[in-house]
């Protein structure tokens, strides 16, 4: 497969693969993505320690939060658009980068005035200074996006699995050079990221060349494209900052009443049981564009066939990740980090609501009405903070995991309601497999298997 994609790039081949080959891309870069980044945790945790991890988890997860705050849901509208094809991508991108100036940047700024409160209260622990240097290149990072959201939204997941296979590599070398060789601290762990920048961003203008240039990138606004784009990303920018805080306003209370180290245990669990996700996340990135793309009897064929077919999977995996974790934690982390085996049975509930929710939601955006989104995610943001604030002072980060997984488990349930009311399908055609459904998944993995080895000796 990495071969096959050498090779269409030495001669442009900027075809779209199918569905399926699409998903086996996305599905390579996130094990490869996880595989080194555990690897990456690993350093950390090992050269860093606990508190160190816990710093590094804490700033990441605010830079996400505040990106999601900021950004309207503009970064997902660009993808929709771009993946109907009403409008122009030159427009798409000119507009979002119009916002991006005149929005973003001004109050990004005013954030980093505000560093010496930040990190005094919620982000205690957080130097000042790498605060506000991590806000100044969220403003490079954010300005490019496009790019990133362009090869999904044109489904080309193969030029994206070379880019991320590529990138991960780049920060694990960086990683180690900067924490073991030069002793940079938390300060090596983000910089590993920031050097990867201009080697992403290189890579997608080349695999982009035929449909974006760098001129694109000059603001440009069109009204008519940005106010279609706030209006669908508005109501999808509630429900993400109501999904963040879902799933990582914990980070923040265990940080404030426990401190960075518990936030380093609790954060190591977390990112062990994800594990299990990995392989139906990777779908739910494939499953968006594509539904926005066939006919509503094609995607709720498609939606509910996944969803009868994750059994087969999340039992197995669940299993061996919750037998395996006394094991594989303390051995990869250090001894230091054995607590964080406790929260793996708490977690593990939720991880898989998070799956379904995954399938449902995706289908939902994809179709057009992710206000339906924003209603789960409302009902799950208000049961994490009650339940965050009520557990983890008692119960440390096993109150957190408990916490987690009933808010990720009640917002899936509401998400259901919503999706069989836009489809009219029953509980049954979502969960109960099939018999013929085995045969159709085994029919599409010889189909796959047939365009791989078609693809290898073209």
């Amino acid at each position: 497969m990495f071969r096959t994609t050498i090779e269409k790039l030495i001669r442009k081949d900027r075809s779209a693969p199918s569905f399926s080959v699409n998903v086996i891309y996305h599905f390579a870069s996130r094990i490869l993505s996880f595989v080194l980044g555990i690897v990456g945790s690993i350093i950390v945790a090992r050269y860093l320690g606990p508190r160190g991890k816990g710093i590094v988890n804490t700033l990441q997860t605010f830079l996400s939060f505040y990106q999601v705050m900021v950004l309207l849901g503009l970064p997902i509208a660009l993808e929709y658009f771009i993946a109907n094809k009403k409008y122009p991508i030159k427009d798409i991108i000119g507009s979002f980068c119009s916002f991006v100036l005149y929005f973003f940047f001004p109050l990004t700024f005013a954030f980093i005035l505000l560093t010496p409160y930040l990190a005094s209260s919620f982000l205690k622990g957080v130097p000042s200074l790498l605060l506000r240097v991590s806000l100044l290149i969220s403003l490079l990072t954010v300005y490019l996006s496009p790019l990133s959201y362009s090869l999904l939204a044109l489904r080309r997941f193969n030029y994206s699995f070379l880019i991320n296979t590529l990138s991960i590599f780049f920060r694990l070398v960086l990683l180690a050079s900067f924490l073991i060789l030069l002793k940079w601290g938390v300060w090596g762990a983000l910089a590993s990221e920031w050097f990867l920048i201009p080697i992403s961003t290189a890579l997608s203008f080349y695999f982009l060349n035929d449909v974006i240039r760098p001129e694109h990138f000059s603001p440009h606004l069109n009204r008519e494209v940005l106010k279609g784009m706030l209006k669908y990303g508005a109501v999808i920018s509630l429900g993400d900052i109501l999904w963040m805080v879902n799933t990582r306003f914990d980070v923040f209370v265990v940080n404030a009443y426990l401190g960075a180290r518990h936030v380093g245990l609790y954060m190591t669990g977390v990112n062990y049981t994800e594990l299990l996700r990995l392989f139906a996340a990777s779908i739910h990135i494939v499953l968006f564009p594509q539904v926005s793309s066939v006919s509503p009897q094609e995607a709720r064929s498609l939606t509910s066939l996944l969803t009868r077919l994750l059994p087969f999977y999340y039992l197995p995996s669940a299993l061996i990740l919750y037998f395996f974790a006394p094991l594989i934690i303390p051995l990869l982390f250090g001894s230091a980090f054995r607590p964080s085996i406790s929260v793996i049975p708490y977690l593990l509930p939720g991880i898989i609501s998070w799956m379904y929710t995954g399938f449902l939601a995706h289908h939902i955006l994809g179709r057009g009405y992710p206000q339906y989104n924003l209603y789960g995610s409302l009902t799950g943001s208000i049961l994490t903070i009650l339940l965050d604030f009520l557990l983890i002072p008692r119960w440390g980060i096993i109150g957190a995991s408990i916490a987690s997984s009933i808010a990720y488990s009640l917002a899936f349930f509401v998400i259901l309601i919503f999706f069989q009311k836009l489809e009219k399908i029953s509980l049954k055609d979502i969960f109960l497999p099939r018999k013929n459904d085995l045969v159709v998944l085994i029919e599409k993995l010889k189909e796959i298997a047939k365009k791989i080895k078609g693809s290898q000796k073209q």
